[in-house]
């Protein structure tokens, strides 16, 4: 019979037909499953701080946080472990709240300022001139 279900081939048929929209699905949804770090609306969003040694919390935007981590990357002074400033101590003792987030943001801004640090040219150094002349 045509309309007969019961036959195994056509069982197969419709998990096949789940598992070809299932990846559809996720192919279509995939690029927006992982925000762009460069987002306009995530940058603007405000991230939740706490201090480590007084608990003390405040909020600070996502843009101007990842500014400071680029500044201190760039100074050689970022990790995971050494947080941002806080403004009441003036110790680098605030991590958000997020701590995976945290961890990828900093990971993520380390290889970024290697990456632009590695494609920069080098700076010739000045020749010498003679003393005394």
């Amino acid at each position: 019979m045509p309309g007969d279900d019961s036959k195994p081939g056509s069982v197969w048929k419709w998990i096949a037909l789940a598992v070809v929209v299932t990846a559809a699905a996720y192919l279509f949804a995939r690029p927006h499953l992982t925000p762009d770090p460069n987002d306009p609306a995530l940058l603007m969003q405000d991230v939740s701080i706490k201090c480590a040694e007084t608990g003390f919390e405040w909020k600070l935007n996502r843009g101007r946080m990842e500014s400071y981590l680029y500044q201190m990357a760039n100074r050689g002074q970022l990790d995971v472990s050494t947080g941002l400033e806080n403004p009441k101590t003036g110790k680098r003792t605030g991590f958000p709240l997020d701590k995976a987030d945290w961890e990828k943001t900093v990971a993520r801004v380390l290889k970024e300022t290697a990456e632009a640090k590695s494609q920069r040219p080098a700076i010739p150094e000045k020749p010498q001139t003679p003393k005394g002349n």
